[in-house]
């Protein structure tokens, strides 16, 4: 699976790039992400990363990995009595379009951060996220690889295999 701090430093290096976005957040769906977004200030534009869920693929053991299922948003929280959603969406979009290209500009690197599955991505206007909330969301896969790193601690099954094979 993606490391969160991982994906966390790519979309805040991502943030820095694009002019227009004045923050990065991770959030996840739970009774406390309603009022830490809130909490964001009137004409924020704001890249909201979800942590990704993973797909176990592949043949055989030396070929497994994680296939992962990403979403981000680009939203700007704005006043819906002052600004209507299609004006909202035309603004966001120019920072979505950034994003993408700096996503897809990313994969030329032999070790990009993320790597993609494929070239699908999947944008979506968004209008009902939160109330006064409007922008874009982008879906799309990546694949990694188990970690090259054992977990430390004993290795119970290589000696339960071990004796069954020798």
């Amino acid at each position: 699976m993606i490391h969160l701090k991982d994906y966390e430093t790519f979309w805040e290096e991502i943030k820095k790039r694009v002019p227009e976005l004045t923050g990065a957040l991770g959030v996840t769906v739970d009774e406390n992400m309603a009022g830490t977004i809130q909490k964001l200030p009137l004409g924020s534009m704001t890249l909201f990363w979800i942590p990704p869920n993973a797909t176990g693929i592949g043949k055989h053991v030396d070929d497994f990995r994680d296939k992962e299922m990403c979403i981000i948003f680009v939203m700007e929280k704005y006043d819906p009595s002052r600004k209507g959603t299609m004006d909202v969406l035309s603004g966001t979009q120019k920072a979505m379009e950034r994003v993408k290209y700096l996503l897809l500009d990313s994969q030329r690197s032999g070790c990009a951060p993320i790597k993609l599955a494929d070239m699908d991505l999947h944008t979506m206007p968004e209008t009902k996220f939160f109330a006064g909330f409007a922008g874009w969301s982008l879906g799309f896969n990546t694949l990694s690889g188990l970690e090259t790193d054992p977990p430390r601690g004993p290795r119970i099954f290589s000696k339960v295999f071990s004796k069954q094979f020798n």
